[in-house]
Order: C-alpha cells, then sequence, then structure tokens
C-alpha cells in the first residue's frame, strides 16, 4: 500500500532530521489516502518540531476527524495549543486525551504543565503523580514534578524529584541545569 510506504518513510525522514522532505512524503500518503488519520498525526507532529503550530494543530484537528478517539493526536493538538499560548484550550483537549486513555502517563504530565503555566500548582501536582503513576519510570515527569515543587518554593523536595529523575536518566541534560540552578540559588541566599 502506496500510503502507509510514504507514511513510514515519512516517519523515518523525521527521525533523520530531514523534517521538510518528510512532510512530502505525508502529503504523498495523503493523496493516495484522504483518510488516513496516522498521516495527519504524524504530519502533525514533524510540522510542531518545525515551530509551524497552526499547522501542526490543522493536521492533528485532520487526524482527529478522521479518528475520533485518536488519544495521541488529542494529546499532541493540545501540546501545540499551548505553546501557542491558548492555554485553557489546552487543557480541554488534554483531558479529552485523558478521557480516551485514563493512564496516558504523557497527557498527564502535558496536562501538568499547562495547569502550571495557570499557576494551578495543586492541579498540576496531582498530574504528574498520575502519570509517575502510569509510567514509574518517566523521568519528564519526575523533571516536571520537581519544577513545580521549585517554583512554590519546596527546594529540598524539588532536589528528591529531580534526584529521582537522573536515576532514570543519568544524561538528562535539562535536570542537571536545573539543579545547578537550585545549587546557585541556595549559595545566594546563604550570601
Amino acid at each position: 500500500d502506496y500510503a502507509e510506504a510514504f507514511n513510514n518513510l515519512g516517519i523515518l525522514l523525521r527521525d533523520l532530521g530531514k523534517l521538510n522532505e518528510s512532510i512530502d512524503n505525508f502529503q504523498q500518503a495523503l493523496s493516495y489516502r484522504e483518510n488516513f488519520a496516522e498521516a495527519y498525526y504524524n504530519q502533525g507532529k514533524t510540522l510542531f518540531d518545525l515551530n509551524r503550530n497552526i499547522e501542526a494543530i490543522e493536521s492533528f484537528k485532520k487526524a482527529i476527524t478522521v479518528k475520533p478517539d485518536y488519544a495521541e493526536a488529542y494529546n499532541n493538538l493540545g501540546i501545540a495549543y499551548k505553546e501557542i499560548n491558548q492555554v485553557d484550550i489546552s487543557v480541554e483537549i488534554l483531558s479529552k486525551a485523558i478521557s480516551l486513555k485514563p493512564d496516558f502517563a504523557e497527557a498527564h504530565n502535558n496536562l501538568g504543565l499547562a495547569f502550571a503555566s495557570l499557576g494551578e500548582m495543586s492541579k498540576s501536582i496531582e498530574c504528574f503523580k498520575l502519570a509517575i503513576e502510569f509510567k514509574p519510570n518517566y523521568s519528564y515527569a519526575y523533571n516536571n514534578f520537581g519544577s513545580v515543587l521549585k517554583q512554590m518554593g519546596k527546594f529540598k523536595a524539588s532536589v528528591e524529584y529531580y534526584n529521582k529523575a537522573l536515576a532514570i536518566n543519568p544524561n538528562f541534560f535539562e535536570v542537571h541545569n536545573n539543579l545547578h540552578l537550585l545549587r546557585k540559588l541556595d549559595q545566594c541566599t546563604q550570601a
């Protein structure tokens, strides 16, 4: 099936960092099969990687139109809306992803980030707890949990979550950076 082949080639090209070529292949896939939810979804992910968020949103919406129970497309649609600062819409869409797939750790994590950007820290923390419950080795959720705790001034607890993230992924640069910033903050407050 040509549609499937072009979709798979698009994924491969995206993984190789050839994003524009990747999009061309998703378009080819869609020319062979108009109602190909996965090709719309993959095109949306690639457009998002190119910071073409409005186009990514349209691709994710098309994927959902074709496949209304596509939790992953709702998750990525929610992320894209957050990127264009439409966080209330993001929360609504990420909640829909979770309603379709309640154990979707990534969607819980992304919803936690959305709530944090709205200043709703207790809701954010609950989301990170669920993400970790559903995916215990999810270093991103531990890092994000630590960052919210840091924003709340709970520095010791944030270090604990950053260390858990590093235990899972010792090369997680963002966590190392977060710990470095905390140490600098601690030095400033002790000076």
